[in-house]
């Protein structure tokens, strides 16, 4: 019986191609693809919408802590509740402050 015993490692790819490497792709959910489209529609958005946090983030261009960090220094606006876990800005409040115009109290 002739049995052949390889004596490459497993870890070895010097022969394998770019083709036969797949690369995943990032995935983009829902979520973040609605908030892309709520970012670049944001001025036509009427003024009595509210928007959730990813948006202000990425309006502020901060991370979440940084958003609550100004909401509790006064420099934006405090969300309003719509239940025990939604959270969210009205669009006209947060135009206001970001335009300098309105100073929150």
């Amino acid at each position: 019986m002739d049995t052949q015993i390889s004596t490459t490692h497993p870890a070895d790819t010097s022969d394998v191609t770019q083709e036969h490497v797949a690369t995943p792709r990032p995935r983009r959910t829902k979520a973040v693809a609605s908030t892309d489209l709520t970012l670049t529609q944001f001025d036509s958005l009427p003024n009595a919408a509210h928007v959730r946090l990813p948006v202000v983030k990425g309006l502020l261009g901060c991370s979440s802590a940084t958003v609550w960090r100004r909401v509790k220094a006064r420099e934006i606006p405090e969300p309003k509740k719509f239940g025990g876990r939604i959270t969210a800005w009205n669009v006209g409040e947060l135009r206001r402050t970001l335009s300098g115009a309105d100073k929150v109290s």
